[in-house]
């Protein structure tokens, strides 16, 4: 059994941190495959536990890659990864880009399985976001 708190590093990188967690960690970890064939180095932060939150952990990842990432199952206005941004912005670590939050989108969520896959960005969709977040400096 592992201790509370903590979390693992799914893929190391050196362009940019991604934190998740749950089941769209997968894909986080595809996204990020692909855009190494495209040269871009992503480390995956993965979050076993939300609270407490491994926030030196974190900042410490982001102050390596300079960029900070959050992707989650949530709504992205609201979510947790709004907190997840607060916190390392509030440490003054600095950032090569703003923050990017990746998620549902600001949308009610429908009660079919189906219609909530829909929305729930692939690992396509991150890629793309990432690529043209980290393309735009």
């Amino acid at each position: 059994m592992q201790p509370i708190g903590g979390l693992r590093v799914r893929r190391p990188g050196a362009d940019a941190t991604v934190v998740t967690w749950g089941a769209i960690t997968a894909r986080a970890l595809e996204a990020a495959a692909a855009l190494a064939e495209r040269g871009v180095s992503l480390e995956v932060l993965e979050l076993p536990w939300l609270n407490p939150f491994p926030t030196d952990e974190v900042a410490e990842s982001v102050r390596r890659t300079g960029r900070l990432a959050v992707l989650h199952e949530a709504n992205v206005t609201g979510g947790f990864g709004a907190e997840i941004v607060a916190r390392i912005a509030g440490l003054g670590v600095p950032l090569q880009s703003p923050p990017l939050r990746l998620g549902m989108p600001d949308t009610r969520v429908p009660a079919a399985p189906s219609l909530v896959a829909g929305l729930l960005p692939d690992s396509n969709r991150i890629a793309d976001a990432v690529h043209q977040w980290i393309s735009t400096d």
